[in-house]
């Protein structure tokens, strides 16, 4: 199993491209693993930059179980073409673990291992055949499912995704899925564990290979924060993002923990990049050096 860290991110793509079968304008390795040690080691970003609080939107949005399309239009105008009826994003990872908003199966994983600590039973099902399957106009989602075990009492998290882009994909799924293990082992109790990544197809497309072997210059933000906040949280730096542009952060921050205020004024220092005093406010307002780092390029540095 290939070892991974942000830092090595550029040999984990000259690895696909060297390796890979080509096959439907992809080099591709099929059934490929990787993990990470220290989940908390989650910042990767190139020179193309990395939109990271719209990787902070996903997990609050897989949390929250939301799946609004104008949620992430905040950070991508062109989400669109992910959504088929212009509201929801056909493959929304939110809805999906709400199923829909009958269940919540991020807070069942929790009962379910605060109950049983070495339960094999939490696992958590993005993918569904009956409905994925099946369709021709959807987009559907590359996530299967997320497993979580505890064991040696620490909390290991186990990814399986049908298909998987190592250059555009995977800086985001590492990013949010390691903050949907780290906030269920917050919620547990329990120490970090190891991430374990298994794609069916693990690609990189035959028009990016210019791209990822020209851009050379990687940036990782080394080590996030361990995560530290209060539950009721996670919701108020929520309605922060769907008020990003017009909220009074000053004010609205006072009620976050420094761990997610430093995503609010990221999230700000980006919708407001355009006006170079206000983005760089923003941007010296963030404490944690890793966020810092790939928020940079975002921020203009010349009037």
């Amino acid at each position: 199993m290939y070892n991974f860290a942000p830092r090595s991110f550029y040999r984990l793509v000259r690895h696909v491209y060297n390796k890979g079968t080509e096959i439907n304008g992809t080099k591709e390795l099929i059934n490929f693993s990787f993990k990470i040690k220290n989940p908390i080691d989650r910042l990767v970003s190139v020179e193309r930059k990395i939109n990271f609080p719209f990787a902070v939107a996903e997990w609050l949005a897989m949390v929250t179980c939301d799946g609004r399309l104008s949620f992430f239009k905040t950070f991508i105008n062109d989400y669109d073409k992910y959504s088929t009826d212009k509201k929801f994003i056909d493959g929304a990872y939110g809805l999906r673990i709400s199923d829909w908003g009958k269940s919540n199966q991020i807070e069942a994983a929790i009962s379910e291992l605060a109950a049983f600590n070495n339960s094999r039973r939490a696992v958590i099902s993005i993918f569904n055949g009956s409905i994925d399957l099946v369709s021709k106009d959807l987009w559907i989602p590359c996530t299967e499912t997320f497993q979580f075990l505890i064991r040696d009492n620490k909390l290991h998290m186990i990814v399986n995704m049908r298909s998987n882009d190592v250059y555009l994909g995977v800086p985001y799924d590492i990013f949010s899925f390691t903050m949907i293990q780290e906030y269920i082992a917050m919620r547990l109790g329990v120490p970090l564990g190891t991430y374990f990544h298994n794609a069916g197809s693990f690609h990189i497309y035959e028009r990016q290979y210019q791209k990822a072997f020209t851009e050379q210059k990687y940036i990782y933000g080394r080590t996030m924060d361990p995560m530290k906040f209060e539950l009721p949280e996670v919701f108020h730096l929520k309605l922060i993002y769907d008020n990003i542009e017009e909220a009074d952060l000053v004010t609205a921050t006072r009620g976050l923990s420094p761990y997610l205020a430093d995503f609010a004024w990221a999230a700000r220092a980006f919708v407001r990049r355009s006006f170079y005093e206000e983005a760089i406010d923003a941007y010296e307002k963030i404490r944690n050096s890793a966020i810092k780092r790939v928020m940079s390029p975002w921020i203009k540095k010349e009037k």
